[in-house]
């Protein structure tokens, strides 16, 4: 610590302001990385996941629709509807498995995990085959074959829509549990920053009060000095030590008094000479 204390007090001053500005960065720094680090698990939830769940959504919804219309078809062949009312539910139909496969596509360019991915592997095979059969039962039903189309419903189109459903949900599910994943990591991360940021701002409290106190201590003790010295040599008490100072402004000042002091001794054991060589005062 001598180097410090031959500092002078200008940048003894300036040393201690940078000191605490460096803590004070540091606490920063710690509180600015945690709020980071919630930005890009928030950002994660809201770009990736959320994204995701809204696509599954609308697959599901999609494929829901589809089999709606393919009953509708059904239905309305069955009693002898207006074809142009069975054409309409074919062409929903078509309208819902076109979107459902739009969606299906923009969530599958999403990252995905292994469960999801999967599923979604097993989803592109088994879309394609749902769709065949349904156009089998809207061929059926457009020739006048309703027999067929109900028995082709039954036995390949609803086993086939069945999976597709599980496939999806399969995928909606997965999302789901990274969205609480990941809002759990980020409660987690939100509590260690906090923590951190107590911990943090209790150290710099304490280091800024350490240092206070060295920075208070080592300005002002050579200054009491100074000035008890002083008061000394004002009374003609010349017997007291002045300390050395250090090499800042006040120890130039201690040894000024120093100086000050044996000078004064000096001219005092001359006139004391003086005095006993003559009788009478230089």
């Amino acid at each position: 610590m001598s180097w410090f204390k031959n500092l002078k007090l200008k940048p003894k001053l300036l040393s201690a302001f940078g000191l605490c500005a460096l803590i004070t960065l540091g606490v920063a720094g710690l509180g600015g990385s945690g709020i980071s680090t919630l930005y890009g698990q928030l950002q994660d939830i809201v770009s990736n996941n959320l994204f995701s769940i809204q696509k599954t959504d609308l697959v599901k919804a999609n494929v829901i629709a589809t089999n709606r219309d393919l009953y509708k078809a059904v239905a309305l062949a069955s009693v002898k509807a207006d074809p142009k009312d069975i054409d309409a539910a074919i062409a929903s139909f078509k309208d819902n498995q076109a979107e459902a496969l739009s969606n299906f596509k923009l969530y599958r360019a999403t990252p995905l995990e292994p469960d999801e991915r999967a599923a979604g592997d097993a989803f592109e095979n088994d879309w394609p085959a749902y769709v065949a059969q349904t156009d089998k039962v809207f061929q059926a039903l457009q020739a006048g074959d309703m027999p067929r189309a109900t028995e082709l419903l039954m036995t390949a189109v609803t086993p086939a829509y069945k999976t597709a459903v599980a496939e999806v949900k399969v995928m909606t599910e997965s999302n789901a549990r990274q969205a609480g994943e990941v809002a759990t990591e980020s409660d987690q991360t939100s509590a260690r920053v906090t923590r951190a940021l107590v911990i943090g701002s209790a150290v710099a409290v304490l280091l800024g009060m350490i240092l206070g106190l060295l920075i208070t201590r080592a300005i002002t003790r050579p200054l009491y000095q100074s000035v008890e010295s002083a008061r000394h040599v004002a009374k003609g008490d010349l017997t007291q030590t002045i300390p050395a100072g250090g090499k800042d402004e006040v120890g130039m000042l201690l040894r000024a008094l120093g100086e000050m002091q044996g000078n004064l001794k000096n001219h005092r054991s001359a006139d004391r000479r003086c005095v006993r060589s003559t009788g009478l005062g230089c």
